[in-house]
């Protein structure tokens, strides 16, 4: 749903935090980009992660989808360029382009229509130290948010799992406020008083568990002995 309305241009700004492994990656940085172009393959993505294997990971991904047999078959229009088709950057027909950067190698090239955050930071550096964190924000400041084709009418979306109270998550709800964020937080273990809980999420039960499947309570048990790690789920 939040998805659509950003692909709509109802929400311009979008924080998304999630637990890891959650699919994540999948539904924003492989197919929202593929889904997107079906409607309309001349908008323009720049996609990032804290290292460029992730973003260009992603961006192969999503190009396997739409060279898939199916994919052509339904969505024929969308027709990636022969001479502009890289690991890191290619087009479409329509002018529409995926261009696969990160915060750690520095961003180049152009900008787009949709600018796509998925992990800024180095989960195991920020616990660490606060150079990730802080070169991630600047790296967003200085380089990443002037990257809008039309800043007043085009998309950022982030997606991340919380590691400090001034990740990147955080600073942009404290410095960019006038943005109209919208933020959808869902912890892995549900907290009445967490704060910032999003008034969706169906859970009513204290400490009831998002995908109990996959994290049932003694897997999650084991974590609570690590707080900086467990509080980033």
């Amino acid at each position: 749903k939040l998805l659509e309305m950003a692909a709509s241009r109802k929400i311009k700004r979008l924080i998304l935090n999630v637990p890891p492994r959650s699919l994540k990656s999948i539904i924003v940085s492989v197919l929202f980009p593929d889904w997107v172009w079906a409607r309309n393959s001349s908008e323009q993505f720049l996609t990032l992660s804290h290292d460029r294997s992730l973003s260009v990971r992603d961006a192969r991904k999503a190009r396997m989808v739409i060279q898939s047999p199916w994919y052509e078959r339904l969505f024929p229009h969308v027709i990636i360029v022969s001479d502009q088709n890289q690991k890191m950057y290619y087009e479409t027909d329509k002018g529409g382009h995926r261009n696969a950067q990160s915060f750690k190698q520095g961003v180049t090239g152009r900008g787009g229509s949709y600018i796509l955050i998925d992990d800024p930071h180095d989960a195991r550096k920020i616990i660490a130290s606060d150079n990730d964190r802080e070169t991630a924000v600047s790296t967003y400041e200085e380089a990443i948010e002037s990257r809008l084709n039309r800043p007043a009418e085009d998309v950022i979306i982030l997606i991340m799992q919380r590691l400090h109270d001034m990740d990147l998550t955080g600073w942009v709800l404290k410095y960019r406020k006038h943005e109209n964020w919208h933020h959808f937080c869902v912890p892995l273990e549900y907290e009445a008083d967490h704060p910032f809980k999003y008034p969706e999420d169906p859970r009513t039960v204290e400490g009831e568990c998002l995908l109990e499947a996959r994290w049932p309570a003694k897997i999650r048990d084991g974590y609570k002995h690590k707080p900086l790690v467990w509080n980033g789920q």
